[in-house]
């Protein structure tokens, strides 16, 4: 005797697979839309099969009627494909087609069941329910016309005399059944429909709760954020005065040993105390920028508002800055456009320090060749200063973040160049100040040249100390937000 070995795991494996897909809705990881509207689906499709097996059952065991079988092989048939074309991730489509068969074959069964007297003509709204829940309003006003038209072919038809005999008679009980199935799917679509909404206002309620949240805690983090920056503008304008008075003794005594306050100095003594000097003066404009920076953050800032010639002003700018162009055999080129105006309006001390912290940088990055400074006229209101290098320029990435406060361009601990990166940013937030403009234009080994733009009238209560104080500390702390 034989016996037949039992199934092994794999083929288990292979038959639960199966069932599973038969059976359960498919979950998309990527689209939680789509994973709902897929389990919606899967409710309906089980729902429709389950009622029609019933119907089926009932129709052979009372009436003997043996059509209802390929009818329900029908439906069974675009039932798996409509699961199969779900599972690939199709949902609409998969029930666009599912419900246009539903619709055809409610219409076939109204025809051989005596057209718009037939008890399945009422399950059209079923279907229409199904087309408003899974594909919208719109797609449910379209079965609902197509219903409509096809309610009054039969009706004609029926007229005419063009109806064919009933193949599946309308007795009572089939008139019953029939409309006590619609009744319990459209029950069960409300059910649906009242359900998903629900959920859907449970979920947008969860969200506003949680955005809530979420904003007083980013309006917490603000305030605290706002706090820290302003103790820590207060300990830099602090120790910035506190740091001014050892730096002037070291200048002051430096400056007397040079004069031979203690007696006559060797050669490397001087050069000692020269560089004791340079390296003072460095630290003095170093302290200067963190304390006009502590003053921007603290808006303490204000204009001074004088006349003063361009040429004074670059003739300054050349006298201080010759030298150390001249140190490094560059060349310093000053240009003054003669359709300048002989007098300008604005904080002169100001406009002096944005020219002095362009021209220190383009003779710091610059090894060969020579810097070229350019005022003139950009139009009837504005005029510019333009400081163009040769030095070694800088790409895209570097640009960006260029104006930020203590940002660089090499930040690494072994970069070439010193600083702390606060001359670029004091130079767009004293532009800002007096309503004017910073352009860059740079390419890496191609030099750089930056453009100030300013206003030739410009007034010092010009509401400066509301909203352009708040750009400035946006452009500085893009995260703060300011109330």
């Amino acid at each position: 005797m034989q016996t037949s070995d039992p199934p092994s795991h794999n083929e288990q494996g292979i038959i639960q697979t199966w069932l599973q897909c038969l059976w359960t809705a498919p979950v998309f990881a990527g689209s939680e839309s789509k994973t709902r509207a897929a389990a919606l689906l899967n409710a309906i499709l089980l729902g429709i099969v389950g009622i029609a097996l019933i119907f089926v059952l009932v129709t052979l065991i009372k009436f003997h009627n043996l059509l209802v079988l390929p009818i329900f092989g029908v439906l069974l048939a675009a039932w798996i494909g409509t699961r199969l074309w779900m599972r690939r991730g199709h949902i609409r489509s998969a029930a666009l087609a599912f419900l246009i068969f539903l619709w055809a074959g409610l219409t076939f069964l109204a025809v051989i069941s005596g057209g718009v007297n037939s008890p399945y003509f009422i399950c059209y709204t079923s279907v229409i329910l199904m087309a408003g829940l899974l594909l919208g309003g719109q797609m449910a006003l379209t079965f609902a016309a197509a219903s409509t038209i096809s309610g009054y072919g039969m009706y004609l038809g029926e007229l005419q005399g063009r109806l064919p005999m009933m193949t599946l008679p309308v007795t009572p009980f089939r008139v019953w059944f029939t409309l006590s199935a619609n009744f319990v799917v459209s029950s069960i679509l409300l059910y649906l429909a009242t359900r998903s909404t629900n959920q859907a206002l449970d979920r947008v309620y969860r969200g506003e709760r949680e955005l809530a949240k979420k904003a007083a805690e980013n309006q917490q983090l603000a305030q605290e954020a706002q706090e820290a920056n302003e103790f820590k503008s207060r300990l830099i304008g602090r120790m910035s005065h506190e740091l001014r008075t050892p730096l002037a003794a070291i200048y002051g005594l430096t400056e007397m040993l040079q004069y031979g306050a203690w007696g006559e100095l060797s050669h490397a003594q001087r050069d000692t105390a020269q560089k004791i000097l340079q390296h003072a003066q460095n630290l003095e404009i170093l302290i200067s920028e963190l304390l006009q920076q502590s003053q921007f953050t603290a808006s303490k800032i204000k204009l001074n508002i004088v006349s003063f010639t361009p040429q004074n002003l670059v003739d300054r700018a050349y006298a201080s800055f010759e030298p150390l162009a001249r140190n490094k055999d560059l060349s310093l080129t000053i240009a003054v456009a003669e359709d300048l105006p002989a007098m300008l309006h604005g904080d002169v001390i100001k406009i002096e320090q944005i020219l002095s912290s362009l021209l220190s940088n383009a003779i710091k990055f610059t090894e060969a060749g020579g810097v070229t400074l350019r005022l003139y006229r950009t139009n009837s209101d504005h005029w510019a200063m333009s400081v163009s290098d040769t030095g070694i320029g800088m790409g895209q990435t570097a640009q960006a973040r260029l104006f930020e406060p203590f940002r660089q361009g090499d930040e690494s601990m072994t970069r070439e160049y010193g600083g702390v990166g606060l001359g670029l940013a004091l130079v767009k937030q004293l532009t800002t100040l007096m309503h004017g403009q910073v352009i860059v234009e740079s390419e890496i080994g191609c030099g750089s040249t930056f453009t100030v733009t300013l206003p030739f009238e410009i007034h010092s209560e010009r509401e400066l100390a509301d909203g352009l104080y708040d750009q400035l500390r946006r452009d500085q702390n893009p995260d703060l937000h300011l109330t």
